[in-house]
């Protein structure tokens, strides 16, 4: 695995932090995955643990050789496996998280998102963002209501439109 990859996470003012990551070298490519369980919903964290160990267990185990759909159907699977496990517990309803999922080949690089985690590049000192968050705000920068400045100081700022579970 690249030793260049920098993966960071913030607690972000909350009590648990319910980040959950993992990586794996694949015959398809180098898979590194970051998941951020909601905070505040039951179950973030294990919402974030299972996104990440199911995505890599799939995505080990595909027999595409297509490595997008792999990815994506890997990450699809988690979904189902997070609402399935969120309706049959009750201590665990509504539980869920974001994931930011980077596959590196020697061709290129492949990068699936859900939600606010985010994916950035750096490169010549310069920070390149490689996606933009699923939610309220960016929603509203992007049809220019809101400057990004205004997005991150908005107290609507932690509400996201898509999720896994």
């Amino acid at each position: 695995m690249n030793k260049n990859v920098l993966i960071q996470s913030r607690i972000g003012g909350r009590s648990e932090n319910q980040d959950f990551f993992g990586s794996s070298k694949t015959p398809l490519g180098d898979l590194i995955i970051v998941c951020d369980g909601m905070g505040g919903h039951n179950g973030g964290r294990h919402a974030a643990e299972l996104a990440v160990k199911t995505i890599i267990e799939k995505f080990e185990n595909s027999t595409s050789d297509r490595p997008a759909y792999s990815l994506q159907t890997a990450i699809e699977k988690a979904n189902a496996l997070i609402w399935e496990e969120s309706n049959s517990n009750p201590q665990l309803k509504g539980m869920g998280t974001t994931v930011v999922a980077l596959l590196i080949t020697d061709e290129r690089a492949i990068c699936c998102h859900v939600g606010d985690s985010r994916l950035y590049q750096i490169r010549n000192e310069k920070i390149i963002h490689r996606t933009f968050d699923h939610s309220h705000v960016f929603e509203l920068v992007r049809l220019g209501i809101l400057t990004e400045e205004q997005a991150r100081l908005s107290e609507k700022s932690n509400i996201i439109t898509r999720a896994l579970g």
